[in-house]
């Protein structure tokens, strides 16, 4: 980066970190529902971009065929609005646990699933996607969280501050591994979010999401294989007046998976069952098929308009 940027973007930091304060600041006079509302607005406007309802439509057609353009337009704008409402969500209820304990549930059939997780004299690792509201998913965890590092340091620390307000601590994207190792050796809960695209050269691989191969993280199997935890996912489900905590167990033991590839499919399938159950609550802006292997050259129609041939890696389901 040029000198020229890098002053630039230190300008920007304090002109950034003055808005973000000043829109917490707002929104938390707001009541939860007229909270909600500036999120959908805010989400309609997202909408009305032609290239992101290229993007959201197109990912749409691919994972719910069956569903009527009328249908697949009703989802994707609804999933516009629960993205821009996850960000005003998370400034409403920053450092308000009066507000999380009044608007979150945790229904009687999750309790025993929530105290095994925070048994002290075992290990957790527990996994989640952008889905309904991510940013609450740790509520009621006792946990370490991975998030990616934010450069602009006053963004950092009011996103930080936010997420570990709960008893949580964050660990950041560089380094995490050995952090992820040590928790869980300690007995400790560890989680993170996993649907995004991870490379193939940087620790990515292939599995089967929604009947099309995508790049997930190897990390997740590769650690529960190791290190033999118990492995949950954990979503924070949107209702109409609140929110739900979500936690799967995996189908069997890790000890019962042959090896990462099969217990990263299976990881794959439970995220993909939440998406088929609410496509709404999931974030279809993003190019979630962004690669496509080798061997599907001759199937290179079946995938979005924006995918790219990945030759580092072939795919059999």
């Amino acid at each position: 980066m040029s000198k020229i940027k890098k002053i630039r973007r230190r300008i920007m930091w304090p002109i950034e970190g003055l808005f973000i304060y000043s829109m917490l600041f707002s929104i938390k006079l707001l009541t939860f529902r007229g909270a909600r509302r500036v999120g959908a607005i805010l989400g309609s406007l997202i909408y009305m971009v032609p290239s992101s309802r290229k993007l959201i439509l197109a990912n749409l057609k691919l994972a719910l065929p069956d569903k009527s353009q009328a249908e697949l337009i009703v989802i994707a704008k609804k999933s516009c609005r629960g993205l821009m409402t996850v960000y005003i969500e998370f400034m409403w209820f920053y450092k308000s646990p009066a507000r999380m304990e009044k608007y979150i549930k945790v229904p009687k059939e999750m309790e025993p699933k929530l105290a095994e997780i925070n048994d002290p004299n075992q290990a957790v690792l527990f996994f989640g996607m952008h889905w309904g509201n991510w940013e609450l998913m740790t509520y009621g965890l006792k946990c370490s969280f991975i998030a990616r590092y934010i450069k602009n340091p006053l963004l950092e620390k009011f996103i930080t501050e936010g997420r570990e307000y709960n008893g949580c601590s964050v660990l950041h994207e560089k380094g995490a591994v050995r952090g992820i190792m040590k928790a869980l050796k300690q007995k400790k809960t560890v989680g993170m979010l996993v649907d995004q695209n991870t490379k193939t050269h940087q620790g990515g691989t292939f599995a089967n999401f929604l009947n099309l191969p995508v790049t997930v993280s190897k990390t997740p199997a590769l650690l529960a294989m190791k290190m033999k935890p118990k492995v949950f996912l954990c979503n924070c489900k949107r209702t109409k007046d609140g929110f739900e905590v979500c936690i799967k167990d995996l189908p069997q033991d890790v000890e019962k998976y042959e090896n990462e590839a099969d217990l990263t499919q299976a990881m794959v399938d439970m995220m993909a069952a939440f998406v088929k159950e609410a496509p709404e609550q999931w974030v279809w802006l993003y190019k979630r098929w962004n690669y496509i292997p080798t061997n599907w050259a001759d199937r290179k129609d079946h995938f979005p308009f924006y995918s790219i041939m990945d030759k580092n890696l072939e795919f059999t389901p």
